[in-house]
């Protein structure tokens, strides 16, 4: 399986991630990890089998978590390596760093911390694995992997050939600058209590709190002037809880305004609009507290 974000991002901006992997708990059966992978194809890529999920995505980086070892090319310990262009060969030259050999059995069904930063003025890529250093140094990958096109999709993926494990990723926080946007997009655990205005036409809330007291029972964006407008929100798993076309309607805390009512907790929006006599789309990107409260 994968999961990537549906846009690409821009990587001669500032790129920053901290999320929480977990690799299930059958140890010996259990196979075979979770790559971190950015890559600039489309937002389906992925792969069944032995190779991570990553394994024929051309061109890519892989920052994998492997948990399984095939004879004859891994180590025996879980190890992380980073791979370039679709191969899962420590071998090859596409093994960029690596494997670093972790000292533990990582298929604990704990969740681990994962932290990876790039700073694109000096193109270093720092990594940390259960808050300890993995890599921190420059690392060319506008120019040597993605031919000086610095848009790529970002996501996990995991795959496995006969083993079985549950593997799933937490985010916690991350930012970044989206293709064609000067905006940054950025999702924290913290709260926010306050409306801010983003733009000079749109206002929108940081919280709001659906119990059907008719105060404060919707999320919406404010806008004025648009002759396009798409509103997409998500929860903290990247899973998808709202979509519209209509300004003029707004979330209730229920999956797409009529199912499931979603818990208490931080979500967050892509807005994507454009002006009238204005030819560019703009986008923007941010989260809001949902808190439903006692009448």
């Amino acid at each position: 399986g994968s999961i990537w974000f549906k846009y690409k991002i821009d990587l001669s901006k500032d790129f920053e991630i901290d999320a929480l992997l977990n690799f299930g708990i059958n140890t010996d059966l259990g196979a075979d990890g979770i790559a971190f992978v950015l890559q600039p194809l489309n937002s389906n890529q992925g792969a069944s089998g032995g190779g991570i999920g990553y394994q024929g995505i051309n061109p890519s980086l892989a920052i994998e978590f492997d948990d399984f070892y095939n004879p004859g090319n891994d180590p025996v310990e879980d190890h992380i390596s980073f791979m370039s262009n679709g191969s899962t060969a420590h071998s090859s030259t596409n093994n960029l760093f690596g494997p670093f050999l972790l000292q533990y059995d990582i298929e604990d069904g704990k969740w681990h911390k994962f932290y990876l930063k790039w700073e694109s003025s000096s193109q270093k890529i720092t990594i940390r694995f259960d808050d300890a250093p993995i890599l921190n140094r420059p690392l060319d990958i506008v120019r040597t992997i993605f031919k000086y096109d610095p848009f790529v999709f970002w996501g996990f993926t995991s795959a496995t050939g006969d083993k079985y494990n549950n593997h799933k990723v937490r985010f916690r926080k991350f930012s970044f600058t989206i293709k064609n946007s000067d905006s940054i997009f950025a999702y924290s655990d913290s709260v926010e209590t306050t409306i801010k205005t983003i733009e000079k036409d749109i206002r929108i809330a940081n919280v709001f709190t659906p119990n059907q007291d008719n105060k404060n029972d919707v999320f919406k964006a404010i806008i004025k002037g648009q002759d396009l407008f798409e509103i997409y929100i998500f929860n903290r798993w990247g899973a998808q809880v709202y979509h519209s076309n209509d300004a003029s309607i707004g979330w209730n805390g229920q999956v797409e305004n009529t199912g499931k009512i979603v818990p208490n907790g931080t979500y967050f929006y892509l807005l994507n609009y454009r002006f009238k006599g204005e030819s560019e789309i703009k986008y923007l990107h941010g989260s809001v507290q949902l808190i439903r409260e006692a009448k």
